[in-house]
């Protein structure tokens, strides 16, 4: 709902998900991947000759179960209770396969509060921006059979936001901007097991951006100094192996504690030149930096949501890039073509690897693999294109085909097995054809039947090193859409009706990017892992209505 009385503005949205197990061709329902969700936000502001200031506010909630894909030797999946006293599996009963129960020894919840003030003020010629926001995020992780509703991980952070820019007016055709943003955290644990450590984050960043167009070539770019002060604390274990953050009861120190401040100057020039009417060319160079984050450098323990041991490295230094992209666009009343290349250089490149035990085999604590982050050269190439064809003289129908990939290179390996970054995506074809119809009879309205082909390519550039990752097939996806307005007499629309089915076909696959592709084999078909949503039908109906106010 919105409305807008005299220049004060309001709006609020309120949205609420209940989502069972679902279910594909080799799993049937697959246990733990329903999942509840409950949100609103809301604004009032004012809209005046003098800008506009609106305060914003939000509220998110997630209850997610996790899938661990734990089966019994008949291939049906199991869960963990309490048993007389003691911890056992038991299978999964049909009733909770088909409801929308949550686990609470097995889910995630999660929370987000955010308010945020957005002001902008004609200044004469030039004008302010200001933004404010401070947000308090609770993430819990339940995995603890004897204390159900108590989360073993409890992530409470709060972030203080701001952003302020000052827009110049347009001089001797350049347009520039300076400014600065920025941020402050403060973690805590909560919970009864640590994965990593408190913290304390500020972040800082100036800069200064200008464009100027010269005939037909545009030109822009920008300059960027950071700074970031980190500070984590310390780390300690109890007398039963777990970790925790405050010194009492502990039995040893694990982890000393950390302080740095990271800094780095970035940039970027780019150029666009219309060589005709239809065809345009565009460049960009950039340089760029990312300091590490904190469970990068002090990760210690079980991550359930993700099914690992996770392990950082006190020894992180930034990500610094050289990004250079190429692309060229063409356009006329029937055609439309645009192609991008790009290289991307990035040292000290941080990604997560699979530990290996002395003896060869996987690493394994408590049940889960280990992995641990590391760092190295790295060298990312890839492209993006799409090309549309919708005639000028049957503009009911267009057909768009689109191609992305990304090659990713570990310019720091030592053999072949770790020559490929890992989790990069496939190449993807995506042919969408669409037909649309302004009209058709009396009452309908925007009428439209769109089909659309996926196909996710083989991925064989995997990280094979101390099997951090395996193949993935190539798969293919047909999803289909349609759609129409309902109008009265007087073509005022009544409602909206849409109709989508995603994965029509019902395809079994596995996208290269789950990390459900890793979970155990299933024993009675020996495929790894739980694969993705199967077939997905949903409709949408939208009603409009007004209230006027005399």
């Amino acid at each position: 709902m919105s409305g807008n009385q005299n220049g004060l503005i309001w709006s609020g949205r309120l949205s609420h998900k209940s989502a069972g197990n679902y279910r594909n061709a080799f799993d049937g329902l697959v246990y733990g991947s329903n999942f509840k969700e409950l949100d609103f936000s809301g604004m009032v502001g004012l809209n005046k000759k003098w800008g506009y200031s609106r305060l914003y506010f939000s509220k998110f909630g997630q209850e997610i179960n996790i899938i661990d894909g734990l089966r019994d030797a008949q291939g049906y999946f199991m869960k963990n209770t309490v048993l007389e006293g003691k911890q056992v599996k038991v299978r999964v009963t049909d009733d909770e396969l088909q409801n929308s129960t949550i686990n609470p020894s097995n889910s995630q919840d999660l929370s987000n509060y955010k308010i945020s003030l957005n002001n902008y003020f004609n200044l004469g010629k030039g004008s302010l921006s200001l933004n404010l926001a401070y947000s308090i995020n609770n993430r819990r992780e339940f995995g603890n059979v004897f204390k159900p509703n108590e989360p073993d991980l409890y992530f409470y952070l709060r972030t203080y936001y701001y952003d302020l820019r000052y827009n110049f007016a347009e001089k001797n055709g350049f347009e520039t901007t300076i400014g600065t943003n920025g941020m402050y955290q403060k973690m805590e644990n909560k919970g009864n097991e640590t994965l990593y450590p408190d913290f304390n984050l500020f972040d800082n960043g100036v800069f200064v951006f200008t464009k100027k167009k010269i005939n037909k070539l545009t030109l822009s770019g920008g300059l960027r100094f950071d700074i970031r002060d980190l500070s984590i604390n310390k780390l300690y274990i109890d007398a039963e192996g777990k970790f925790q953050t405050n010194p009492v009861g502990a039995v040893e120190e694990r982890f000393k504690g950390f302080s740095n401040t990271f800094k780095n100057t970035t940039g970027s020039l780019g150029a666009v030149y219309k060589i005709s009417e239809h065809w345009s060319v565009r460049t960009n160079i950039a340089r760029g930096f990312r300091a590490p984050s904190v469970p990068e450098i002090s990760s210690n323990g079980e991550h359930a949501g993700t099914f690992r041991y996770e392990i950082g490295n006190i020894n992180q230094l930034s990500e610094v890039s050289l990004q250079n992209d190429l692309g060229i666009t063409f356009e006329n009343k029937s055609w439309y073509f645009d192609l991008n290349l790009f290289r991307n250089q990035i040292d000290n490149y941080t990604f997560s690897e699979r530990v290996q035990g002395v003896s060869g085999k996987d690493s394994i604590i408590n049940g889960v693999p280990v992995f641990h982050y590391r760092q190295g050269n790295a060298r990312l190439m890839g492209l993006e294109g799409t090309i549309t064809f919708n005639p000028e003289s049957l503009r009911w129908f267009s057909i768009t085909q689109s191609y992305s990939m990304v090659n990713g290179v570990n310019l720091s390996a030592k053999n072949d097995s770790a020559k490929y970054l890992p989790f990069m995506p496939s190449p993807r074809w995506l042919t969408n054809v669409k037909l649309t119809k302004a009209n058709i009879g009396k009452t309908l309205r925007n009428a439209y039947f769109s089909v659309e082909l996926e196909h996710n390519q083989k991925q064989d550039q995997v990280l094979l090193a101390y099997n951090t990752e395996t193949f993935t097939p190539a798969y293919t996806l047909v999803n289909v859409g349609m759609g129409a307005t309902i109008t009265n007499r007087q073509k005022k629309a009544i409602f909206s009706v849409y109709l989508a089915a995603n994965n029509l076909f019902d395809v079994a696959y596995q996208s290269h990017q789950s990390r459900l592709k890793y979970l155990d084999v299933n024993p009675v078909t020996g495929r790894q892992g739980v694969f993705n949503m199967g077939r997905n039908l949903s409709i949408k109906l939208i009603v409009p209505f007004e209230i006027k106010k005399n």
